[in-house]
């Protein structure tokens, strides 16, 4: 009898899909509505909010090289951790996939790393 007070009344409606363009990311790769590219392995992956034109930023495991790849032109995402450097180097370059201009810019505090992830990201970098 005490149990049937905790029941609900109603049954919360049930969401059938988050709003926004769907993401997939596995292993190596994102995947967004507009773009898929690969990414370094032990990089994290921030998608962009819901609503949103499609972004996805990658973090390097040091948090000191930070890339972003989108549908609009960013600047260079900050590096997270305030312990790299103080003056990054940083990159920005546009490739057309179809008809969309896909963004690719970076910062980091050693200009070869951002130079090999750029390398990967702009290889494997294909319309969805």
């Amino acid at each position: 009898m005490l149990m049937a007070a905790c029941v609900p009344a109603q049954s919360p409606a049930v969401r059938d899909a988050t709003p926004g363009s769907p993401v997939t990311v596995t292993a190596d790769r994102v995947i967004t509505a507009a773009f898929q590219v690969d990414y370094p392995a032990g990089w994290r992956v921030i998608t962009s909010p819901a609503g949103e034109p499609p972004f996805v930023i990658l973090a390097a495991p040091d948090n000191c090289t930070v890339v972003q790849v989108s549908v609009s032109v960013e600047p260079p995402p900050p590096a997270i951790d305030a312990a790299c450097a103080s003056s990054p180097i940083t990159a920005t370059q546009s490739r057309f996939i179809g008809q969309t201009a896909i963004t690719i810019s970076g910062s980091a505090a050693d200009p070869a790393a951002l130079d090999s992830v750029f390398a990967l990201l702009l290889e494997t970098l294909t319309p969805s």
